[in-house]
């Protein structure tokens, strides 16, 4: 099968980790045998030095075209509607010259939904949606409610990666909608992800308890509320230790926080990590914890599951899909006390195996699990476009 990807964000030479979860997939559907093209339409406010206009990227496992420029309205979503139209227009021809006409058009998220509706419209191609998007939950701004509702009725069908995220999809379906929405979770890489892995300088062994979180320093993950939570911790078990990857606009004042509270001296700020980095990262903690606000899915969670790591969440959506009894504990979210009980909790039970945990894992969430999961549904648009 032919299948064409379009990501409403992608890794590029600065921004690495971006949407990682997106090429990995196309990557794995590619080598379960299809013909899988990516092609992103990079348009930014800033373009420093960056590689402009269209342009192959050669390190890519799979055809992938980028067409990069300035955007001409940078402070209006609306205007940059018509801009990415056109430039996905052009990485389409692009794509087709290169590999052929595809079967099948896979669009990662609404926030380029307008522009990949237009274009499978005016090539007559099916197209598949999936939704990761955060701020669809919410109270989201018009422009991005349009985009969702203009995803949702131009799709032959609708993928959440989360029951919550349907929800929030479902709540935006305009009027005479019939798509049909399935949840299909992201999938996690288990042969990057396993048991085997050991810890790395960002996550060192210094006896104790480790306990390990991940994300963009922002408002949303809940850091604050995790390092005044790591704080009662170290009141009962003063062994533990805290590792918190990532970079983003809070992590000074993540910093200073941490000295407020006297826990300096226990908390590691390992700042952003390589992605080859990330299953040392994992294999280095005894737990990990994410105390966000909300999240649509939780790709750091099933990462650590991979890893046989058990973990601490809060019920902020896509969580309540991954963890169960047999591999951590929930709890509210924003709550500094919910969340130091469980983390106390988790450490004191004991009982949670490592293999079972990682087994559990890669039933529900394996690669192979989930692109089995999307080639049906493929399957089953391309039927119903047959019989249309």
């Amino acid at each position: 099968m032919k299948i064409l990807i379009i990501p409403s964000w992608y890794p590029t030479v600065d921004k690495p980790n971006n949407g990682v979860f997106f090429r990995e997939q196309a990557e794995t559907l590619a080598a379960r045998g299809h013909e899988v093209t990516v092609i992103y339409a990079d348009l930014r406010f800033r373009l420093g030095a960056l590689r402009t206009g269209v342009f192959e990227e050669r390190s890519a496992r799979v055809p992938t075209y980028i067409y990069r420029r300035h955007s001409m309205t940078p402070f209006l979503e609306p205007g940059r509607w018509p801009q990415r139209a056109l430039m996905l227009q052009k990485l389409y021809e692009c794509a087709v010259r290169h590999g052929g006409k595809p079967d099948v058009v896979h669009l990662h998220s609404c926030r380029q939904g307008i522009e990949a509706v237009h274009l499978c419209r005016k090539y007559s191609l099916p197209l598949v949606y999936t939704e990761h998007y955060s701020g669809l939950l919410g109270e989201p701004a018009w422009s991005l409610r349009r985009e969702a509702q203009a995803a949702l009725s131009g799709a032959d069908a609708a993928v959440a990666v989360s029951e919550s995220l349907r929800d929030a999809m479902e709540a935006f379906r305009p009027a005479g909608c019939e798509t049909p929405i399935r949840i299909i979770p992201n999938a996690v890489d288990t042969k990057a992800f396993g048991l085997q892995a050991t810890g790395s300088r960002a996550a060192p062994r210094r006896g104790g308890f480790v306990y390990a979180a991940m994300g963009n320093l922002v408002a949303s993950k809940g850091f604050d509320v995790l390092l005044h939570a790591f704080r009662l911790v170290c009141d009962v078990k003063p062994d533990s230790t805290l590792v918190i990857a990532g970079a983003g606009p809070q992590r000074q004042a993540l910093r200073q926080l941490a000295t407020e509270l006297g826990i300096q001296g226990r908390v590691t700020f390992a700042g952003e990590l390589a992605r080859a980095e990330a299953p040392r990262f994992f294999g280095g903690c005894d737990c990990f914890v994410c105390s966000s606000l909300y999240e649509t899915f939780g790709m750091v969670l099933i990462e650590a599951l991979a890893c046989g790591k058990p973990v601490v969440s809060t019920r902020c959506g896509g969580p309540q899909d991954i963890v169960t009894e047999q591999n951590g504990i929930l709890c509210e979210p924003g709550s500094v006390p919910e969340l130091a009980q469980a983390m106390l909790a988790l450490r004191r039970h004991g009982y949670y195996s490592s293999q079972t945990i990682r087994s559990g894992c890669a039933a529900r969430f394996s690669a192979d699990a989930v692109c089995g999961q999307l080639e049906a549904l493929y399957g089953d648009v391309l039927q119903g476009r047959a019989t249309v």
